[in-house]
């Protein structure tokens, strides 16, 4: 959603936005897990504010604020990673789902894309962007016409704070007689082991920026020619 308020008189003006949006990926199977979320989520929060005030008729001020805030979250394991082993898997060597509700694998193979998106926990990734800045412009006619002095001051800040809660996952190889029609019948064969908890890793930093500007301005028409600097 979206909303914009603006408004003044001649000796004030000002803009207000407000705007949130939510993407969602495509990732399944996301209902199956109980302890963490594993779907690709992004929440973003935009602000924006533009105050300006005509002092007097040669001094004018201008105040303009903005923050982005983002919120995503992703599984534990990277995208290009799972995209990946799901191009390169041959649809036939992992079953969807088993008997015993474990992950399937086979010996000396690349791992189960199942597993990948919905046994290796997930990422929450926050970040947030600050943007302000002020400024004034005086004319000094008074001095020669078409003359003024701009000043503005800036302050930009970017923060991040990423977490990952990830973990490894058991799996399991099944085998059963060829001729076998019950599959409760068969025997699971444990082929890796994983830590199967949580971990917790954090890192974040921040970088802030101040720019100062001072400049002279002239622009001034005599008859048909145009004079600016």
């Amino acid at each position: 959603f979206n909303v914009n308020v603006n408004g003044g008189t001649e000796k004030a003006k000002y803009f207000v936005s407000l705007s949130y949006r939510q993407q969602e990926g495509l990732y399944k199977h996301e209902k199956d897990i109980k302890d963490y979320n594993i779907q690709a989520v992004t929440n973003l929060y935009n602000f924006r504010s533009n105050i300006d005030l005509n002092i007097t008729k040669d001094l004018s001020l201008e105040l303009n604020l903005g923050a982005m805030i983002r919120d995503r979250n992703y599984p534990g394991t990277d995208a290009d990673q799972l995209w990946l082993r799901a191009k390169q898997t041959p649809s036939w060597w992992y079953p969807v789902s088993s008997a015993n509700a474990t992950i399937s694998g086979l010996p000396q193979k690349d791992a189960n894309p199942l597993g990948l998106l919905t046994q290796t926990g997930y990422q929450r990734f926050f970040d947030n962007t600050t943007q302000a800045s002020t400024g004034m412009n005086y004319k000094m006619n008074w001095i020669t016409e078409g003359l003024s002095a701009r000043a503005r001051l800036s302050f930009d800040a970017v923060n991040y704070r990423n977490v990952g809660r990830t973990k490894g996952f058991d799996t399991y190889l099944f085998t059963i007689d060829e001729d076998a029609t019950d599959l409760t019948q068969g025997t699971y064969t444990k082929l890796t082991t994983g830590n199967n908890f949580l971990d917790y890793n954090v890192n974040g930093n921040c970088s802030r920026r101040t720019q100062v500007e001072l400049a002279l301005n002239y622009g001034r028409t005599f008859g048909s020619h145009n004079v600016k600097g």
